[in-house]
């Protein structure tokens, strides 16, 4: 989760109008940012479970661990292509990692905390970072 952070601090701080945000609003307060994150919990939660949980486990038993990750992979990085070409590269490096350390561990609760870690983290530097964005009281 440091390096989380740490890779999406420096993004951000060499491309301060990097946007991430899911919603649209360029004031931001605590109540708003903590309402995000628990958005962004539920759905991880559910997107992780079916991405490392369902898919990953049911291919792995089907075609073994590199096939299995491919797959993953494949599918993951697909979806993010609609985001643009950064996220499709970050999703097959995510990807990967959260795939490895599913099947290597023997728990989806790695990539859910990482991928909470990253939406989390991006969400607040955009708004800490961002010329356009800003925390009020």
């Amino acid at each position: 989760m440091l390096i989380i952070a740490a890779i999406l601090f420096i993004n951000q701080k060499v491309n301060r109008q990097n946007n991430s945000l899911q919603i649209e609003l360029t004031n931001w307060n605590i109540q708003l940012f903590l309402i995000n994150v628990f958005g962004w919990i539920i759905y991880l939660v559910g997107y992780e479970f079916l991405f490392r949980g369902i898919l990953l486990f049911e291919c792995f038993n089907t075609f073994g661990f590199w096939p299995a990750i491919a797959i993953n992979i494949a599918i993951y990085s697909a979806i993010h292509m609609v985001n643009g070409k950064a996220q499709t590269i970050g999703a097959l490096i995510f990807g990967g990692i959260a795939c490895y350390l599913t099947i290597t561990r023997g728990t989806i609760l790695i990539p859910i905390f990482m991928h909470i870690s990253l939406s989390v983290f991006s969400d607040y530097f955009s708004i800490r970072y961002n010329d356009n964005l800003s925390f009020v009281k």
